[in-house]
């Protein structure tokens, strides 16, 4: 018999599988995560692994989406609240939930292994396009100023969150992203 896409054996498999893996990565790095690991903790057969996945890096390259997944950057017609708002989300995300403890370990690893880095290339590429959808309607609107430079309101903000979460390994506090966004909404980019 054959097996498709859609056959629900193959999707908890599957389910299994990346749950494993992101478990995996988040508890104890990228070291922790081979085949054989992946395969004791999910209860799926090396073999069904490799069925779906040639190798870790391919396994590890397709859970970035499954852990970057996010909300979408509100658009409530006030730009700071909506920018309060996302960036206050990523803190959230960056510090409690399972991408921000696997995203030194991917970090790492993209380093050295090109697919994982183009994986991660593609999910901040997708968000940054998201953020500067709203920064450009927002322009639009007349709800940011001509001086202030959209990529710029990006890296100080995004930058801020990340710089935070990867190196101090401390949450930012509501009033500092509340201020953060003020100060990236009034300054303009350096030149």
């Amino acid at each position: 018999m054959t097996t498709t896409v859609d056959d629900p054996r193959v999707c908890r498999s599957k389910a299994a599988i990346v749950d494993a893996t992101v478990e995996l990565l988040t508890e104890s790095g990228i070291d922790a995560v081979t085949i054989e690991a992946i395969a004791a903790r999910s209860g799926v057969a090396k073999t069904t692994i490799y069925r779906h996945w040639p190798d870790r890096s391919a396994l590890v390259r397709d859970i970035v989406p499954v852990l970057a997944s996010c909300e979408p950057i509100p658009d409530s017609g006030d730009l700071r609240t909506d920018l309060i708002t996302s960036m206050v989300s990523l803190n959230r995300r960056l510090h409690q939930g399972r991408y921000g403890k696997a995203l030194p370990a991917l970090i790492a690893r993209a380093e050295h292994d090109p697919e994982v880095a183009a994986a991660l290339d593609a999910h901040i590429a997708e968000r940054r396009s998201m953020l500067a959808a709203r920064l450009r309607a927002a322009r639009a609107g007349g709800d940011l100023a001509d001086g202030v430079d959209a990529d710029h309101v990006q890296t100080s903000l995004v930058g801020a969150v990340f710089y935070r979460r990867l190196l101090l390994r401390k949450p930012l506090r509501r009033a500092e992203i509340e201020r953060l966004v003020r100060l990236a909404l009034t300054s303009p980019a350096a030149g």
